[in-house]
This record gives structure tokens, sequence and C-alpha cells, in this order.
């Protein structure tokens, strides 16, 4: 997945994880033709948007999360390890 420049130059790391989820929360529930908000993706993976909120605050999601996201999704759209470590996916070009 790449990401926006500006995104990837935040220097800050856990701003950028934050970023960088919020970011993929987005374009998820965009591509399944939602608004693209964070609330829009919590509906689609069946989950309370403020707990999203809460995972993207602290920069990953629990391996649960993740996964049910994945399962939602699929794996070759969206890896659950995009959630879970946010930093390791490549750099935006």
């Amino acid at each position: 997945m790449k990401f926006p420049k500006a995104i990837d130059d935040i220097k800050d790391e856990q701003q950028r994880a934050s970023a960088r989820l919020t970011y993929i929360c987005r374009k998820m529930a965009l591509e399944y033709g939602l608004n693209p908000t964070v609330r829009a993706f919590a509906r689609l993976i069946d989950l309370d948007h403020s707990t999203i909120h809460i995972y993207i605050g602290r920069g990953y999601f629990s391996d649960r999360a993740a996964i049910k996201a994945e399962e939602v999704f699929g794996r070759t759209v969206l890896s659950n390890e995009w959630l879970r470590k946010p930093l390791e996916i490549g750099t935006a070009e």
C-alpha cells in the first residue's frame, strides 16, 4: 500500500503509525462505496468506532481486530499485518 508523502514525512513514529492507520481505514471504507470515515470502516468490520479510534491512537490494532478486518476485506486487499505493524508497510513513492 502506498501512502501520501505527507503521511510518510511525519517524523514521530507514533504519529506516523496513527496517520497510516487512519488512511487505511478511510481508504477501505471508500473502496466499499461508503463515506471515507473511521466510523464506516468500523461498521464494515462490526466493531465500535471508539475501539478503532483507540487502536489508531496507540498506533496498531489488536491481533483479533486485524484478523477480523482481513477476513472482511480479504488478505489481498487488506493484510492483517498492515494494521498490526503499519510502519513496516513500504514507503510512498
